[in-house]
């Protein structure tokens, strides 16, 4: 195919995945940025991949190349040599799965820095990607994972097999409601159990006042007759003749449903002088 090595300069990923698709076997193909560098050993239609003189994994490659275009390096440089004369040992990986990993690595820059994963084909989905469903995730973690890639998401979106979601202010709010929702439901629930909350208060009320008034009884101080105090239903308490008197629910004192509170006398052993 050539005579002679051929160098040239990358400016984007297209240019790059039209040369391996015109590559054909038996060439040598090394790809630089900044400081580190990829050779691809293609022949029979499949491809080892070398850096640093050892042979890396399909993951290692992808972590690289991730690396690499997220970093927005423009100093990508390519060089082509004929005539490979030994094929190296390492992993092979077809052609075609390489073209179909840079192909998805375009999309590596509309990955949000936070997201989550929604599952939209289970059965078709690999297990290591179902465990990072439906939780919040951050690239920086991805980016670190040693056996999942941004690449591999790439991949699975493009096939609708999952759907990446951005975690914006409403997804943060949601849980938030949520939770306030389940605790006003609660309580609903509870006043709902107790019928007699209301009068529950102002037997209460009624209690704590007891102290207060018998002091004033034992002193001769004049106790009013209306109190500043109010039950449950919001009704003032009433003091008559040593008892406390809640108009109740219909707000009416002198009816059915007032609640009566009996005061201890001041020598009852339930009173103390405070």
């Amino acid at each position: 195919m050539f005579n002679e090595p051929v160098k040239g300069i990358i400016t984007d990923f297209e240019q790059f995945l039209n040369l391996l698709k015109f590559l054909g076997d038996d060439v040598l193909f090394k790809l630089k940025c900044d400081n580190e560098s990829v050779i691809f050993c293609s022949k029979e239609g499949k491809v080892i991949l070398i850096s640093d003189e050892k042979p890396i994994s399909e993951i290692e490659f992808k972590k690289k190349l991730t690396r690499w275009i997220l970093s927005g390096s423009k100093n990508i440089s390519f060089t082509i040599v004929p005539a490979l004369e030994e094929f190296p040992e390492g992993f092979p990986i077809e052609k075609q799965k390489l073209v179909k990993i840079i192909e998805a690595a375009k999309y590596l820059r509309q990955i949000p820095e936070v997201f989550n994963i929604k599952i939209s084909v289970p059965e078709n989905t690999p297990e290591k990607i179902k465990a990072f469903a439906n939780q919040k995730i951050s690239k920086k973690m991805l980016i670190n994972s040693s056996s999942i890639s941004l690449i591999d998401l790439c991949i699975l979106e493009q096939e609708g097999l999952i759907e990446i979601e951005k975690i914006g202010v409403i997804n943060k709010i949601v849980p938030v409601l949520a939770g306030i929702s389940m605790v006003i439901i609660l309580i609903s629930v509870l006043f709902a159990l107790l019928p007699y909350n209301k009068k529950m208060v102002t037997l209460i009320t009624m209690e704590n006042l007891t102290n207060t008034l018998n002091a004033k009884r034992i002193t001769g101080y004049k106790i009013p007759e209306k109190l500043n105090a109010r039950d449950g239903y919001l009704n003032y308490i009433y003091y008559e003749n040593g008892k406390l008197i809640s108009p109740g629910m219909d707000r009416k004192i002198g009816t059915e449903d007032d609640i009566i509170y009996n005061l201890p006398e001041p020598n009852s052993p339930l009173f103390a002088i405070p």
